[in-house]
Formats: C-alpha cells, sequence, structure tokens
C-alpha cells in the first residue's frame, strides 16, 4: 500500500491484480486500475512506490514488468519490462530504482531506463538528501548516486 503525499489518497493492489484508489477519511474505492497480468501467480503485483510529489505510483509484478500510473488522470502511463517485485524512489524523485533488472529509470518524464543499479539484484534504498544509495546483497554497498560508483562496501 502507498499513502499519497497529502496523506488523502491510498492506492493498494486488489488480489494482485488491479489497483483500488481509495480516500483515506472515508474509505471510500473511487476506481479500480485494472493492472496487465500475463500469468498465474508470477505476474501478481506487490507493493507499490510513490514518488514524493505523488505524480506518479509504480507497481512492479514479480517476474513480468512494472506499471506506471499517472496519478491526476489515474491511468496507466507506462510498462516497463522489469524482473522483480521490489522498488526505490530517490527523495526527489527524479529516479526509480527497479531491483533485478538492474534498470534505473526516469520518473518525471519517459520510463525509459537509462543505466543501471552497480549492485544488480539488490533492494535499493536513499539517504534523505539522495546522494547515495544503499544496496543490500549479501553485504551492503554504498553507491554514489550522481555516478553510480559504489563507494564502499559494508559486510554484513
Amino acid at each position: 500500500m502507498a499513502v499519497s503525499p497529502d496523506g488523502k489518497t491510498l492506492y493498494t493492489t486488489v488480489s494482485g491484480t488491479s489497483v483500488a484508489v481509495v480516500n483515506a477519511s472515508t474509505g471510500v474505492t473511487e476506481k479500480s486500475i485494472p493492472l496487465p497480468v500475463s500469468g498465474f501467480p508470477e505476474a501478481l503485483y506487490g507493493s507499490p512506490a510513490i514518488t514524493p510529489a505523488g505524480d506518479r505510483i509504480y507497481f512492479c509484478a514479480y517476474m513480468t514488468n512494472t506499471v506506471v500510473i499517472d496519478t491526476s488522470t489515474l491511468t496507466i502511463m507506462a510498462t516497463i519490462a522489469s524482473a522483480t517485485g521490489s522498488l526505490a524512489i530517490s527523495p526527489n524523485g527524479d529516479v526509480v530504482y527497479i531491483r533485478a533488472f538492474r534498470k534505473r529509470c526516469r520518473s518525471d518524464r519517459d520510463q525509459h531506463g537509462y543505466g543501471h543499479n552497480p549492485v544488480g539484484d539488490a533492494s535499493v534504498a536513499f539517504s534523505p538528501d539522495g546522494t547515495t544509495a544503499y544496496a543490500g546483497a549479501g553485504s551492503v554497498y554504498v553507491i554514489d548516486t550522481s555516478t553510480l560508483a559504489v563507494t564502499f562496501v559494508i559486510p554484513t
């Protein structure tokens, strides 16, 4: 589940095949958005990630794709080929990291990949200022987000 930055709207998957857009104060589902499903159970969508501005929300389906929804129109604006169910969005909302596919996507315009997570199949979290990413894949890799270089590794 994801909450809009203003706290007024909830976005959650329903049975992994659609998105329910829920008014947080009334609990009323305002819209149901069907998600593309290409198989079962591999195509079920997991937890969403929303940009800090609240204009885009991303849903990953395990082993298939990532769907991008424009929150102003509540329509699917893009589908990105990916292979995971994990997302991380930079604090400024400019970059979305999609786990496992090693894809780094622009979140503000075209959603086309333009770089790779240097660690690969790893969960990613950002520092509050977005200058550093931390990728966990056995150890914690510290990444300079401006260069995508691993600056050091913290053994775990």
